[in-house]
């Protein structure tokens, strides 16, 4: 018995120790098992793998191109190009801007940021306000001439002159109104009395080399021939002497208004009323010389302009004002960049040299239009002034139309408040003939509202028309298409008008100032075109600046 139970006592804790074993073997297994489970769930982040870093880091980078892809896409000649060159103007291309001059003229902000003058001022800003800008001229790419034509002009007042012809006949006068104005004057009773007398009852003649000459009668008032008569504007855009003028019915004439070379309305005995006689310049002449002197002063004094002539070199001026004032200057004019609001070939513009800035009147009166199709019901709108003669044939041919709104004359502001803006709300395409000068301030105001803007011009280069694509936004026509303007817009499909106008409200951040500037936006649209044209890449897009090339059929 002994025996047996000393044989079965060896197995059992054989037994007992083997399951130990096992237990631990599992309790280890278990552990490990945790421990490598815990460190995989965080390797990814606290060491990953190259592979891993490279595959993340390309799928960021794609979608942010994409984004940026989509952001340009649809209205550009060639959107990657412009995206690269973009990117490399952001990162390398530098200006300096001449210091020297008069700071109350030259190197100031144009006296205002509204108007039609908005894109000078905002240049003049956004330059100072950005990164292109270099103390180093060793390091700039281009050269600002900071002359602000309109600066010099407005140092002095403003005002208008008119100059009235009289007939012998001496018709049409209200006396009694004359005698309530020579009252309102301080005129006294005895003295009205007199004038009364001279004009109603007594006879008149005229001095002629000290004697009278013949009598006439005064009886039937006084009467001014307007034919003859003139306007003369004193520090004032012709456009608007021109514009008083047409609708008072007289001539254009300049100040000083003379009379036998002398001024009228001059104190004889005062040196400076003697000045006109023997200077013979005019207020555009003076600003002239005034440029001159300071581009020749730059010349002498840098050698920056010689080493290219001036290819390197450009100045901002906006309106007819630094265009008159600059046009003296050929070697300015030819040499140098011009960037303008009126591109107009007969002015001296030169195309993929010069630069033509959207005139932008800023700022607008009412927001920017929107996906708003669905409102515009109107088919055509203009309204302005018959300044040109596409303006009065447009007026003429289609004043009376039903379909296309068009005014004779600007919209009379005591109609209603902002009618002519709101116009553009309710319109599919905006009529825009040139003006004076091939440009016109409508352009940018259809963009801004979402009305398609239709270039009715011949002969304009369009702002940024190497980048932008115009005709994906714009409707463009010849001057000689205007009697067929109405069929012209009526055949376009309204895919094509829906696709049109989708373009156009991606267009509206290009043309628009903001202080201070912002990427793509007019500023940065000109430096653009500016570092094409300073590097000789702008192509000759078959863009639309050249009527020809537009099929109105």
């Amino acid at each position: 018995m002994s025996s047996g139970k000393q044989f079965q006592s060896p197995p059992s804790s054989a037994f007992c120790s083997f399951r130990r074993s096992l237990l631990t073997l599992a309790v280890l297994s278990l552990i490990s098992f945790i421990c490598f489970s815990l460190k995989s769930l965080k390797s990814p982040l606290q060491n990953p793998s190259p592979t891993t870093l490279v595959s993340a880091k390309v799928e960021t980078e794609n979608v942010a191109e994409e984004e940026k892809k989509d952001e340009i896409s649809g209205v550009f000649h060639s959107p990657e190009v412009f995206r690269l060159n973009y990117g490399e103007m952001e990162r390398k291309f530098k200006v300096y801007i001449y210091p020297d001059g008069d700071p109350n003229t030259f190197y100031q902000t144009p006296r205002k940021l509204t108007g039609k003058y908005a894109g000078e001022g905002y240049f003049f800003q956004n330059i100072r306000e950005s990164r292109f800008r270099t103390e180093d001229p060793d390091q700039a790419d281009l050269f600002f001439i900071p002359i602000s034509c309109h600066k010099m002009r407005g140092k002095r007042k403003e005002g208008m002159v008119f100059k009235l012809d009289f007939e012998k006949a001496y018709d049409h006068v209200n006396w009694t109104f004359l005698d309530f104005v020579l009252r309102m004057k301080g005129f006294g009773d005895k003295w009205r009395l007199w004038v009364n007398g001279c004009f109603r009852y007594a006879n008149l003649s005229i001095l002629i080399n000290g004697k009278p000459r013949g009598r006439f009668g005064a009886t039937r008032g006084l009467k001014i021939k307007m034919n003859k008569s003139i306007v003369a504007g004193i520090n004032i855009e012709v456009q608007v002497v021109r514009d008083i003028a047409a609708i008072v019915g007289c001539g254009i004439g300049e100040w000083l208004l003379n009379y036998l070379g002398l001024p009228l309305g001059g104190n004889p005995l005062s040196k400076e009323f003697w000045t006109p006689v023997l200077d013979k310049g005019t207020s555009y002449e003076n600003m002239t010389l005034i440029v001159q002197s300071y581009v020749e002063g730059l010349i002498s004094k840098y050698p920056y302009w010689n080493r290219t002539l001036g290819a390197d070199h450009f100045f901002v001026t906006c309106h007819d004002v630094g265009v008159r004032a600059t046009e003296g200057l050929p070697l300015l004019v030819k040499n140098s960049i011009r960037v303008v609001c009126s591109p107009s070939y007969d002015v001296g513009f030169i195309p993929h040299k010069d630069v033509a800035l959207p005139q932008v009147l800023q700022p607008f009166a009412l927001p920017a239009g929107g996906n708003d199709v669905e409102n515009r019901t109107m088919l055509g709108f203009w309204a302005g002034h018959r300044n040109s003669k596409i303006r009065v044939i447009l007026a003429r041919v289609w004043e009376n139309d039903t379909d296309l709104y068009v005014l004779n004359n600007r919209i009379n502001r005591a109609t209603g408040d902002l009618l002519y803006q709101k116009r553009f709300y309710i319109t599919k395409y905006c009529i825009c003939p040139g003006g004076s000068q091939v440009n016109s301030a409508r352009i940018a105001d259809s963009i801004h509202y979402g009305c398609i803007p239709v270039i009715l011009s011949n002969y304009y280069d369009l702002p940024f028309n190497d980048i932008l694509d115009w005709r994906k936004f714009s409707i463009i026509v010849k001057e000689s298409d205007v009697y067929q303007l109405k069929q012209i817009l009526q055949n376009i499909p309204d895919e094509e008008f829906l696709a049109l106008h989708r373009n156009l409200i991606k267009v509206q951040r290009h043309f628009q100032w903001n202080s201070p500037p912002t990427k793509y936006d007019a500023f940065h649209m000109d430096w653009a075109w500016l570092s094409l044209s300073d590097l000789g890449q702008a192509q000759a897009q078959p863009g639309p600046n050249f009527t020809s090339n537009w099929d109105s059929t």
